[in-house]
């Protein structure tokens, strides 16, 4: 009886994709009424349930209501597939008017969408939501301040709805970002430089840019690329320097 119930199961899976479709798809959490999901645990508890009184308050004022989901990962299947299953799962806004919006990310992917309803795509068009992504998300984000960015997130998108959010022209030069970069990219080139002479440099002289640089690997990137990256480019100097480094080694006649 296993062996045809396996037999059975093997033959579905083989001619319904569609079954087999279902069963592997990224589960669905439960909305349970509340607004903020937070499944990989990145938001202080105060920013929150900041944020859940702040979106109570609208829906209850508007009849708009926004949901929030973080998730770890997406697990292989398509952003905008999952979310249009998340928003139809968690049935937001009024069925009348479909005045629902859902703000998604998915961490380790660094996948963020904001999905709206018909009934506010109006307003929330295609082009203001990247620009809310974009301007209000991204940079943050980039420095893992998860509770700035949602916060802000949510700001735009209230005032977006109602016709009070201004993001800057994509075309506009944003100066103090320029000048931010061009300094993160001149100590950049001072710290590969060292790090050559870390690499190549005999006795103490080595040791000590290797030292020296240790700290700056650790917080000069940060807020470029991130406590992740930053992490992997500070264990890659700490083991590779010392596995071929001129200092580390003796010099053989």
């Amino acid at each position: 009886m296993k062996c045809l119930a396996r037999c059975a199961v093997t033959v579905l899976l083989l001619f319904c994709p569609a079954l087999h479709e279902a069963i592997a798809q990224k589960a669905v959490p439960e909305l349970w009424g509340v607004r903020v999901h937070d499944e990989a645990g990145v938001l202080n508890q105060r920013t929150a349930e900041m944020l859940e009184h702040q979106l109570a308050a609208f829906e209850d004022s508007t009849s708009n209501q926004i949901a929030i989901l973080i998730v770890t990962s997406l697990e292989n299947e398509q952003l905008e597939e999952y979310t249009l299953r998340v928003a139809e799962s968690w049935g937001l806004g009024q069925k009348d008017k479909d005045n629902g919006v859902l703000l998604f990310i998915a961490v380790n992917d660094h996948l963020i969408r904001i999905e709206a309803g018909y009934g506010l795509e109006g307003v929330l068009t295609d082009v203001q939501c990247s620009r809310i992504i974009r301007n209000e998300m991204a940079p943050l984000l980039r420095k893992d301040d998860y509770d700035t960015a949602v916060t802000k997130a949510v700001l735009a998108i209230i005032q977006s709805i109602g016709g009070e959010y201004q993001a800057g022209d994509s075309n506009e030069i944003n100066w103090e970002n320029v000048v931010q970069n061009i300094v993160y990219g001149f100590f950049l080139l001072l710290m590969v430089g060292f790090t050559g002479f870390a690499l190549f440099s005999e006795g103490c002289l080595g040791w000590g840019f290797y030292v020296f640089l240790i700290p700056c690997y650790f917080t000069l990137p940060w807020d470029l690329i991130g406590k992740t990256a930053t992490l992997i480019l500070l264990s890659l100097f700490v083991i590779t320097v010392p596995l071929y480094g001129s200092s580390f080694h003796p010099i053989r006649s």
